[in-house]
């Protein structure tokens, strides 16, 4: 037995480590009704109790990590559904991302993805670089060609998905490294890790989040050199390259006189708070990290000198943020806390909207398909913008209401914070704003 076992270890060193949670599952199917990708294939073996019996089949040697076991492994969205809903505790998000790391060291790993994780991935400098010069290729030949815009995504089998815009200034870079207080007094001083997607495409968050935090009387320090948090390589398998980003971010904070690290991403901090330590085996940081929805309300007594936000607003619960750190209450009370705000619950706020990062490239139809309940959950509420914070979500969430016509911004809480307290600068109108500048000047 012992022999069998050091055998199974040596053939699947990854998958082997997570024998005694595949053990665990009885197959009840309670997972079946809540798993994305089965309740739209109806395949057994796109359920999560599937996937963790092809994994216990791969283990005793009665099937191969070939196409079909990877097809599956790969069409999983990580929401977690099936964990939270698991009797027996199965974390089958962690079994499959175990599978997807025997796959990718066996080298069945997107050919794309292998390229950008081995380069571009690897160094911020040349990251930043790829995205600049990815705006202004989208900016010159795809967002001022109606024909190229709507044909490029065609040819990628994406129907008319709308893709996001590269900034042309990153945030990094553009802020200096240390930002002090807006009042001079310094109550805490807090490292602020970005993420790629804020940095790079979303700024305007960037913006809000250091406005609110130096309104609070926060230091605010943003380090350079500070790399993705892994999530879109580890994800996909590979763990190499991700605990290379993970050292290089425990370098980069760990030489800081900071209080704690907050970030606005909910993937990235759900990665620098447990997978940096537990999946990537590097780490943790020697400071506290917190995600800014629960820093703003649990760490900090917040100062509520707000003004008057008229919206109606829905708001989205990320995967990453509610299942995998068990954040919920604190963005609705962040929003609520906003004279004029009225918060209106969609159906289902905390079901997977069907990104799950690359996985809306990757697997598109099924992607749409997922999130077409959500784009419909959001329509019935008559909401003027819908609130996320999570970069993936917003931008498969703009992709699902672009398709259905709706048109309504997707915001980051903390963008309406920074309207609260009078910042003009945050790059978005609220519904009365477009209404009076139409009203001055019509035409």
């Amino acid at each position: 037995m012992k022999n069998n076992k050091k055998t199974v270890s040596d053939r699947l060193p990854i998958l082997s480590l997570q024998e005694d949670m595949i053990n665990r599952c009885f197959r009840c199917g309670l997972c079946r009704s809540v798993c994305p990708s089965f309740l739209e294939t109806g395949l057994e073996s796109a359920s999560p109790r599937g996937r963790v019996q092809f994994a216990r089949a791969v283990l005793d040697g009665r099937a191969n990590l070939d196409d079909a076991v990877k097809e599956r492994m790969l069409d999983c969205l990580n929401c977690m559904r099936c964990t939270e809903e698991c009797p027996s505790g199965v974390k089958t998000n962690e079994i499959v991302l175990a599978a997807r790391a025997e796959l990718a060291a066996r080298g069945n790993l997107n050919v794309f993805k292998k390229l950008a994780f081995n380069t571009v991935m690897k160094s911020p400098w040349l990251m930043g670089v790829f995205a600049r010069a990815a705006s202004l290729g989208k900016k010159l030949f795809y967002d001022s060609n109606e024909t190229v815009e709507k044909i490029v995504p065609r040819l990628a089998g994406m129907g008319d998905k709308k893709f996001p815009s590269p900034a042309s200034r990153h945030s990094i870079g553009t802020w200096p490294e240390v930002v002090p207080p807006k009042s001079g007094v310094k109550k805490m001083r807090v490292g602020y890790f970005i993420g790629c997607a804020t940095n790079m495409i979303f700024t305007e968050v960037a913006d809000a989040t250091i406005h609110v935090l130096t309104e609070n009387d926060i230091e605010v320090v943003i380090p350079r050199g500070q790399a993705c948090c892994g999530i879109p390589v580890y994800t996909s398998g590979d763990l190499a390259n991700a605990r290379k980003l993970a050292g290089t971010n425990l370098k980069v904070f760990g030489g800081l006189d900071i209080d704690c690290i907050v970030t606005d991403c909910a993937s990235c901090s759900a990665a620098l708070k447990h997978e940096v330590e537990n999946l990537m085996g590097v780490g943790p940081f020697d400071v506290p990290v917190y995600d800014l929805n629960e820093f703003l309300v649990n760490v900090i007594d917040i100062k509520r000198h707000f003004r008057e936000v008229p919206l109606r607003i829905t708001y989205h619960d990320p995967c990453h943020l509610k299942r995998g750190q068990g954040i919920y209450d604190e963005p609705r009370k962040l929003l609520t806390m906003v004279p004029g705000v009225e918060l209106i619950e969609m159906d289902e706020p905390d079901a997977c909207c069907g990104g799950a990062g690359t996985f809306a490239y990757t697997h598109h139809s099924l992607s749409r398909k997922v999130g077409r309940r959500k784009a419909e959950n959001i329509r019935k509420t008559e909401a003027e913008a819908v609130a996320t914070p999570c970069p993936s979500c917003t931008m498969q969430i703009e992709d699902l209401l672009n398709h259905d016509g709706v048109g309504i911004p997707v915001l980051h809480p903390v963008q309406i914070l920074a309207k609260a307290y009078g910042y003009s600068d945050i790059r978005y109108k609220l519904p009365q704003e477009v209404e009076t500048a139409a009203a001055c000047c019509p035409g």
